[in-house]
């Protein structure tokens, strides 16, 4: 099986943002480990972007992702 690419964020120099369900879905991880994660500073922080609303950088979202797909080749 070949292995899975990450799609790269267009280059428009515009910032993408993923609400939490968008980033679950991504990473496949549940919104508790995302979070756990979070507080033990293992994933990127999500930012404020209204006093009821929170979310992550695609781009930060997509490193993250492939620095764990590089770490496990690595072993």
């Amino acid at each position: 099986m070949p292995p899975r690419r990450i799609p790269k964020p267009p280059p428009t120099g515009v910032e993408t943002y993923l609400d939490w369900q968008e980033v679950a879905r991504r990473t496949t991880l549940s919104r508790s480990t995302i979070l756990r994660l979070v507080r033990k500073e293992r994933f990127p922080p999500s930012i404020r972007l209204s006093p009821g609303r929170v979310g992550w950088r695609e781009k930060d979202v997509l490193d993250w992702m492939q620095a764990r797909e590089d770490a496990t080749r690595v072993g």
